[in-house]
């Protein structure tokens, strides 16, 4: 949630991209609000894709199968380990 303004930052700087968000889902309903972005991947890091096969469905098959990717960003949990 503390990322929300980088969704909008990369729609400004990039407008023809595809902006999506890799996101546990208690914090679903609230990103749905944010600016820039397009479309939610949940991860269900207690069920679903809990397993490494979990994680490996959730990569191969839910989320970017057939579509092309050019960046991703990574946005760590804590902020303590941004520096």
């Amino acid at each position: 949630v503390f990322s929300s303004p980088v969704f909008k930052a990369l729609k400004q700087n990039y407008p023809g991209a595809r902006v999506v968000c890799l996101a546990v889902p208690r914090v679903t309903e609230i990103l749905k609000f944010c600016p820039g972005l397009d479309d939610i991947l949940v991860y269900d890091e207690d069920g679903a894709h809990r397993s490494l096969r979990g994680k490996f469905r959730l990569i191969a098959v839910e989320s970017f199968a057939g579509v092309p990717v050019d960046s991703i960003a990574a946005m760590p949990r804590e902020a303590s380990t941004w520096a």
